[in-house]
Protein backbone atom coordinates (compact mmCIF):
# COMPACT_ATOMS: atom_id res chain seq x y z
CA UNK A 1 0.00 0.00 0.00
CA UNK A 2 0.83 3.28 -0.38
CA UNK A 3 -0.16 7.21 0.50
CA UNK A 4 0.28 9.74 -1.32
CA UNK A 5 -1.76 12.87 1.20
CA UNK A 6 -5.39 11.47 1.54
CA UNK A 7 -5.20 9.05 -1.29
CA UNK A 8 -4.53 5.46 -0.31
CA UNK A 9 -3.03 3.02 -3.16
CA UNK A 10 -3.62 -0.78 -2.81
CA UNK A 11 -1.74 -1.86 -5.96
CA UNK A 12 -1.87 -5.50 -4.97
CA UNK A 13 -5.79 -5.19 -5.60
CA UNK A 14 -5.22 -3.17 -8.75
CA UNK A 15 -2.90 -5.68 -10.09
CA UNK A 16 -4.84 -8.68 -8.72
CA UNK A 17 -5.26 -10.83 -12.46
CA UNK A 18 -4.99 -8.06 -14.57
CA UNK A 19 -1.35 -7.22 -14.38
CA UNK A 20 -0.78 -8.43 -18.31
CA UNK A 21 -3.94 -5.85 -19.20
CA UNK A 22 -2.55 -2.91 -17.73
CA UNK A 23 0.74 -3.08 -19.20
CA UNK A 24 -0.40 -3.71 -22.45
CA UNK A 25 -2.63 -0.53 -22.08
CA UNK A 26 0.00 1.38 -20.63
CA UNK A 27 2.15 0.32 -23.33
CA UNK A 28 -0.55 1.04 -26.67
CA UNK A 29 -1.08 4.33 -24.51
CA UNK A 30 2.39 4.99 -24.24
CA UNK A 31 3.36 4.12 -28.33
CA UNK A 32 0.45 6.48 -29.58
CA UNK A 33 1.59 9.50 -26.59
CA UNK A 34 4.64 8.89 -29.15
CA UNK A 35 3.61 8.99 -31.88
CA UNK A 36 1.07 11.92 -31.55
CA UNK A 37 4.09 14.07 -29.96
CA UNK A 38 6.36 13.59 -32.56
CA UNK A 39 3.71 14.79 -35.04
CA UNK A 40 2.53 17.94 -33.04
CA UNK A 41 5.96 18.37 -32.71
CA UNK A 42 6.63 18.34 -36.66
CA UNK A 43 3.35 20.51 -37.43
CA UNK A 44 4.94 22.69 -34.51
CA UNK A 45 8.29 22.63 -36.72
CA UNK A 46 6.77 24.02 -40.10
CA UNK A 47 4.84 26.74 -38.23
CA UNK A 48 8.09 28.10 -36.22
CA UNK A 49 10.85 27.40 -38.84
CA UNK A 50 12.53 25.95 -36.17
CA UNK A 51 13.94 22.13 -35.23
CA UNK A 52 12.83 20.87 -31.92
CA UNK A 53 14.39 18.28 -29.84
CA UNK A 54 12.73 15.18 -29.74
CA UNK A 55 14.52 13.38 -27.06
CA UNK A 56 13.38 16.84 -24.45
CA UNK A 57 9.98 16.31 -25.65
CA UNK A 58 9.77 12.33 -25.04
CA UNK A 59 11.26 12.68 -21.74
CA UNK A 60 9.16 15.85 -20.19
CA UNK A 61 6.26 13.96 -21.95
CA UNK A 62 6.95 10.73 -19.54
CA UNK A 63 7.85 12.52 -16.41
CA UNK A 64 4.70 14.29 -16.79
CA UNK A 65 2.58 10.84 -16.95
CA UNK A 66 4.21 9.27 -14.19
CA UNK A 67 3.59 12.37 -12.10
CA UNK A 68 0.24 12.25 -13.01
CA UNK A 69 -0.91 8.73 -12.32
CA UNK A 70 0.94 9.16 -8.85
CA UNK A 71 -1.14 11.85 -8.02
CA UNK A 72 -4.20 9.84 -9.46
CA UNK A 73 -4.72 11.69 -12.58
CA UNK A 74 -4.77 10.65 -16.50
CA UNK A 75 -1.95 10.06 -19.11
CA UNK A 76 -1.66 12.74 -21.90
CA UNK A 77 0.29 13.94 -25.05
CA UNK A 78 1.43 16.81 -27.13
CA UNK A 79 -1.82 18.11 -28.29
CA UNK A 80 -1.86 18.79 -32.01
CA UNK A 81 -5.12 21.31 -31.83
CA UNK A 82 -3.70 23.42 -28.96
CA UNK A 83 -0.53 23.39 -30.55
CA UNK A 84 -2.21 24.55 -33.79
CA UNK A 85 -3.68 27.18 -32.50
CA UNK A 86 -1.13 28.71 -30.73
CA UNK A 87 0.94 28.66 -33.18
CA UNK A 88 -1.26 30.59 -36.03
CA UNK A 89 -2.30 32.90 -32.91
CA UNK A 90 1.67 34.03 -32.62
CA UNK A 91 2.78 31.74 -30.58
CA UNK A 92 6.12 31.17 -30.97
CA UNK A 93 8.27 30.63 -27.51
CA UNK A 94 7.29 28.47 -24.01
CA UNK A 95 4.89 31.42 -23.04
CA UNK A 96 2.18 30.20 -25.01
CA UNK A 97 2.06 26.48 -24.19
CA UNK A 98 2.69 27.77 -20.02
CA UNK A 99 -0.36 29.58 -20.24
CA UNK A 100 -2.16 27.02 -22.17
CA UNK A 101 -1.58 24.65 -19.70
CA UNK A 102 -2.33 27.06 -16.55
CA UNK A 103 -5.55 27.96 -18.26
CA UNK A 104 -6.29 23.96 -18.75
CA UNK A 105 -5.23 23.59 -14.82
CA UNK A 106 -7.61 26.55 -13.71
CA UNK A 107 -11.03 25.01 -15.76
CA UNK A 108 -10.16 21.67 -14.29
CA UNK A 109 -9.96 22.11 -10.80
CA UNK A 110 -12.67 24.42 -10.80
CA UNK A 111 -12.99 26.80 -13.46
CA UNK A 112 -14.86 24.26 -15.55
CA UNK A 113 -18.62 25.96 -15.26
CA UNK A 114 -17.20 28.86 -17.78
CA UNK A 115 -17.11 26.42 -20.37
CA UNK A 116 -20.95 26.05 -20.87
CA UNK A 117 -21.05 29.77 -21.73
CA UNK A 118 -18.32 28.80 -24.81
CA UNK A 119 -20.78 28.03 -27.71
CA UNK A 120 -20.53 24.43 -29.16
CA UNK A 121 -20.00 26.17 -33.06
CA UNK A 122 -17.06 27.62 -31.58
CA UNK A 123 -15.21 24.74 -31.03
CA UNK A 124 -16.54 23.08 -34.09
CA UNK A 125 -14.71 25.89 -35.93
CA UNK A 126 -11.71 26.17 -34.51
CA UNK A 127 -11.54 22.23 -34.81
CA UNK A 128 -12.10 23.09 -38.92
CA UNK A 129 -9.42 25.56 -38.62
CA UNK A 130 -6.95 23.04 -37.22
CA UNK A 131 -7.95 20.30 -39.74
CA UNK A 132 -7.54 22.28 -42.15
CA UNK A 133 -3.90 23.47 -41.45
CA UNK A 134 -2.81 20.09 -40.20
CA UNK A 135 -4.07 17.75 -43.28
CA UNK A 136 -2.08 16.76 -45.61
CA UNK A 137 -3.96 18.23 -48.99
CA UNK A 138 -1.68 17.18 -51.64
CA UNK A 139 -1.62 13.56 -50.58
CA UNK A 140 -5.10 13.71 -51.83
CA UNK A 141 -4.57 14.24 -55.54
CA UNK A 142 -1.39 11.68 -55.29
CA UNK A 143 -3.20 9.29 -53.84
CA UNK A 144 -6.04 9.26 -56.22
CA UNK A 145 -3.15 9.25 -59.21
CA UNK A 146 -1.04 6.76 -58.21
CA UNK A 147 -4.55 4.12 -58.98
CA UNK A 148 -4.57 6.04 -63.24
CA UNK A 149 -3.26 3.61 -65.17
CA UNK A 150 0.50 5.23 -66.81
CA UNK A 151 -1.03 6.52 -70.30
CA UNK A 152 -3.91 8.61 -68.61
CA UNK A 153 -1.03 9.88 -66.62
CA UNK A 154 0.77 11.01 -69.40
CA UNK A 155 -2.68 12.46 -71.30
CA UNK A 156 -3.59 14.84 -68.63
CA UNK A 157 -0.12 15.62 -67.53
CA UNK A 158 -0.46 13.82 -64.24
CA UNK A 159 3.34 13.91 -63.09
CA UNK A 160 2.73 13.75 -59.02
CA UNK A 161 2.23 10.27 -58.76
CA UNK A 162 3.81 8.43 -55.51
CA UNK A 163 4.65 4.64 -55.55
CA UNK A 164 1.47 2.43 -55.11
CA UNK A 165 2.64 0.28 -52.24
CA UNK A 166 2.73 3.65 -49.97
CA UNK A 167 -0.61 3.83 -51.31
CA UNK A 168 -1.54 0.84 -49.93
CA UNK A 169 0.31 1.56 -46.50
CA UNK A 170 -1.73 4.80 -46.15
CA UNK A 171 -4.74 2.73 -47.40
CA UNK A 172 -3.99 -0.09 -44.55
CA UNK A 173 -3.46 2.15 -41.63
CA UNK A 174 -6.44 4.25 -42.23
CA UNK A 175 -8.42 1.39 -42.16
CA UNK A 176 -6.87 -0.22 -39.54
CA UNK A 177 -6.94 2.71 -37.39
CA UNK A 178 -11.00 3.01 -37.30
CA UNK A 179 -11.47 -0.94 -36.61
CA UNK A 180 -13.20 -1.79 -33.85
CA UNK A 181 -11.26 -4.11 -32.47
CA UNK A 182 -7.74 -1.90 -33.36
CA UNK A 183 -6.29 1.44 -32.61
CA UNK A 184 -3.66 3.99 -33.60
CA UNK A 185 -1.07 1.71 -32.14
CA UNK A 186 -1.76 -1.78 -33.76
CA UNK A 187 -2.44 0.46 -36.73
CA UNK A 188 1.20 1.61 -37.14
CA UNK A 189 2.53 -1.62 -36.08
CA UNK A 190 0.50 -3.21 -39.28
CA UNK A 191 2.14 -0.02 -41.21
CA UNK A 192 5.84 -0.35 -39.81
CA UNK A 193 5.25 -4.43 -40.71
CA UNK A 194 3.99 -4.11 -44.32
CA UNK A 195 6.59 -1.44 -44.97
CA UNK A 196 9.45 -3.83 -44.20
CA UNK A 197 7.68 -6.29 -46.53
CA UNK A 198 7.49 -3.97 -49.34
CA UNK A 199 11.52 -2.90 -48.30
CA UNK A 200 12.64 -6.32 -48.43
CA UNK A 201 11.16 -7.69 -51.44
CA UNK A 202 12.53 -4.24 -53.69
CA UNK A 203 15.72 -4.78 -52.15
CA UNK A 204 16.00 -8.57 -52.91
CA UNK A 205 15.48 -7.23 -56.72
CA UNK A 206 18.56 -5.16 -56.84
CA UNK A 207 21.12 -7.74 -56.28
CA UNK A 208 22.56 -7.76 -59.71
CA UNK A 209 25.76 -9.91 -61.04
CA UNK A 210 28.28 -9.21 -63.85
CA UNK A 211 31.15 -11.43 -64.98
CA UNK A 212 33.97 -10.70 -66.93
CA UNK A 213 36.84 -13.66 -68.27
CA UNK A 214 40.42 -12.45 -67.79
CA UNK A 215 42.79 -14.46 -69.67
CA UNK A 216 41.88 -17.79 -69.62
CA UNK A 217 42.14 -19.12 -65.80
CA UNK A 218 41.05 -16.22 -64.43
CA UNK A 219 37.05 -15.22 -64.08
CA UNK A 220 35.43 -11.64 -62.43
CA UNK A 221 32.24 -11.71 -60.91
CA UNK A 222 31.01 -8.46 -60.21
CA UNK A 223 28.14 -7.90 -57.22
CA UNK A 224 26.36 -5.11 -56.91
CA UNK A 225 23.23 -4.53 -54.10
CA UNK A 226 22.26 -5.38 -50.74
CA UNK A 227 22.99 -9.27 -49.56
CA UNK A 228 20.49 -10.09 -46.61
CA UNK A 229 18.00 -13.10 -46.14
CA UNK A 230 15.61 -11.34 -48.71
CA UNK A 231 18.07 -11.83 -51.98
CA UNK A 232 20.52 -14.91 -50.54
CA UNK A 233 18.57 -18.06 -51.86
CA UNK A 234 18.79 -17.45 -55.65
CA UNK A 235 22.25 -15.41 -55.53
CA UNK A 236 24.78 -19.00 -56.03
CA UNK A 237 22.75 -19.45 -59.70
CA UNK A 238 24.56 -16.36 -61.07
CA UNK A 239 27.56 -18.10 -60.71
CA UNK A 240 28.83 -21.42 -63.11
CA UNK A 241 31.13 -23.57 -60.97
CA UNK A 242 31.31 -25.94 -63.63
CA UNK A 243 32.20 -24.36 -66.42
CA UNK A 244 34.67 -21.31 -64.76
CA UNK A 245 38.34 -21.46 -64.46
CA UNK A 246 40.53 -22.78 -62.70
CA UNK A 247 40.34 -19.36 -60.39
CA UNK A 248 37.53 -17.23 -59.60
CA UNK A 249 37.05 -13.75 -58.15
CA UNK A 250 34.39 -12.01 -56.32
CA UNK A 251 34.36 -8.50 -56.16
CA UNK A 252 31.66 -6.73 -53.58
CA UNK A 253 33.00 -3.02 -54.48
CA UNK A 254 29.20 -2.02 -54.58
CA UNK A 255 27.85 -4.69 -52.29
CA UNK A 256 27.28 -5.14 -48.53
CA UNK A 257 26.78 -8.14 -46.12
CA UNK A 258 23.96 -7.44 -43.78
CA UNK A 259 22.89 -10.67 -41.78
CA UNK A 260 23.70 -14.03 -41.62
CA UNK A 261 22.09 -15.43 -44.63
CA UNK A 262 24.71 -13.23 -46.45
CA UNK A 263 27.64 -14.77 -44.64
CA UNK A 264 26.10 -18.24 -44.82
CA UNK A 265 25.61 -17.82 -48.95
CA UNK A 266 29.66 -16.91 -49.14
CA UNK A 267 30.12 -20.36 -47.31
CA UNK A 268 27.68 -21.89 -49.88
CA UNK A 269 30.04 -20.75 -52.54
CA UNK A 270 33.29 -21.20 -51.43
CA UNK A 271 32.46 -24.77 -50.78
CA UNK A 272 30.56 -25.24 -54.49
CA UNK A 273 34.11 -24.18 -55.92
CA UNK A 274 36.53 -25.66 -53.21
CA UNK A 275 35.18 -30.02 -54.21
CA UNK A 276 35.51 -29.16 -57.86
CA UNK A 277 38.98 -28.27 -56.73
CA UNK A 278 39.05 -24.26 -58.07
CA UNK A 279 40.13 -20.86 -56.32
CA UNK A 280 37.14 -18.95 -54.83
CA UNK A 281 38.30 -15.45 -54.20
CA UNK A 282 36.38 -12.77 -52.39
CA UNK A 283 37.49 -9.50 -52.77
CA UNK A 284 36.88 -5.42 -52.27
CA UNK A 285 34.39 -5.96 -49.51
CA UNK A 286 33.46 -2.76 -47.21
CA UNK A 287 35.16 -2.70 -43.83
CA UNK A 288 31.89 -3.66 -41.93
CA UNK A 289 31.20 -6.85 -43.94
CA UNK A 290 34.92 -7.22 -43.60
CA UNK A 291 34.29 -7.10 -39.54
CA UNK A 292 31.30 -9.05 -39.81
CA UNK A 293 33.22 -12.00 -41.66
CA UNK A 294 35.90 -11.93 -39.48
CA UNK A 295 33.67 -12.15 -36.47
CA UNK A 296 31.75 -15.06 -37.79
CA UNK A 297 35.09 -17.12 -38.85
CA UNK A 298 34.02 -19.82 -36.74
CA UNK A 299 30.81 -20.79 -38.26
CA UNK A 300 31.82 -20.26 -41.93
CA UNK A 301 34.01 -23.50 -42.35
CA UNK A 302 35.14 -23.36 -45.86
CA UNK A 303 36.18 -19.68 -46.02
CA UNK A 304 39.76 -18.92 -45.32
CA UNK A 305 39.92 -15.49 -43.92
CA UNK A 306 43.28 -14.23 -45.41
CA UNK A 307 45.09 -11.46 -43.75
CA UNK A 308 47.66 -10.46 -45.88
CA UNK A 309 49.23 -6.57 -46.77
CA UNK A 310 45.56 -5.73 -48.82
CA UNK A 311 43.33 -6.37 -45.13
CA UNK A 312 42.46 -2.97 -44.04
CA UNK A 313 43.48 -2.31 -40.83
CA UNK A 314 40.80 -0.25 -40.18
CA UNK A 315 38.07 -3.33 -40.96
CA UNK A 316 39.95 -5.02 -37.79
CA UNK A 317 39.57 -2.28 -35.28
CA UNK A 318 38.01 -2.86 -32.55
CA UNK A 319 37.71 -6.74 -32.60
CA UNK A 320 38.51 -9.34 -29.50
CA UNK A 321 40.78 -11.33 -31.61
CA UNK A 322 43.54 -11.23 -33.85
CA UNK A 323 43.34 -12.34 -37.21
CA UNK A 324 45.75 -15.33 -36.89
CA UNK A 325 43.62 -16.41 -34.44
CA UNK A 326 40.60 -17.05 -36.85
CA UNK A 327 42.46 -18.08 -39.54
CA UNK A 328 39.16 -20.41 -41.39
CA UNK A 329 39.94 -24.14 -42.24
CA UNK A 330 39.50 -24.23 -46.33
CA UNK A 331 43.14 -23.59 -48.26
CA UNK A 332 41.68 -23.42 -51.48
CA UNK A 333 38.95 -20.32 -51.11
CA UNK A 334 39.86 -16.96 -48.94
CA UNK A 335 38.42 -13.51 -48.54
CA UNK A 336 41.15 -10.52 -49.58
CA UNK A 337 39.60 -7.19 -49.32
CA UNK A 338 42.14 -4.52 -50.90
CA UNK A 339 42.38 -0.81 -49.98
CA UNK A 340 40.12 0.56 -52.73
CA UNK A 341 37.06 -0.73 -50.35
CA UNK A 342 37.98 1.58 -47.57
Amino acid sequence: NVTLGRRKYDFKNNLDGRAGQILLQAFLLAVVGLIESLLTQEVVNKFTKTKGDRGRTIVAMGSGNILSGLLGGMGGNAMIGLSTINCLNGGRGRLAPTVTALVVMVMIMGGYPVLNYVPVSALVGIMIVVVLHTFKWHSLPAILVAALPERARERFGLRYKIDRMDVLVVLIVTVATNLPFLNLAYAIFIGLAFSGLVYSWKSAQRVTVSSELVGSDLKIYRVSGPLFFGSTSGFPDFFDAERDPSTVEAHFTDAMLFDSSAMKVLNTLTKMYSSLGKTFVIRKLDPLSTRSVFKASRLLHYVELATGDDVPVKALEGDDETPQQIIGNSSTAKVVVSESAV
